[in-house]
């Protein structure tokens, strides 16, 4: 969660992608679309890429982008205990 200059709580909300829908298994999908929003509603969006399928990869990409919640329709055990 970031602070904004007019201190709005910021949060980062990732969707796992693959066909234009939720993927349903994130480990494969390399896609992600990214939203930004505050309580007033959504002030940015942005799609990223994967170039890895290694989970410890993803979740470095995913903490480097300031990534706080994920949706995606599973994620595998091996992904999971990241």
């Amino acid at each position: 969660m970031t602070i904004s200059a007019v201190s709005q709580v910021v949060t980062r909300t990732a969707f796992s992608f693959w066909n234009d829908r939720i993927a349903p298994v994130f480990d494969v999908a390399r896609n992600l679309w990214i939203v930004e929003s505050t309580e007033r509603g959504i002030i940015g969006q942005t799609e990223r890429h994967f170039s890895s399928d290694d989970a410890q990869e993803r979740a470095l990409r995913l903490a480097t982008l300031q990534v706080e919640q994920m949706i995606c329709g599973a994620i595998t055990r091996g992904s999971c205990v990241l």
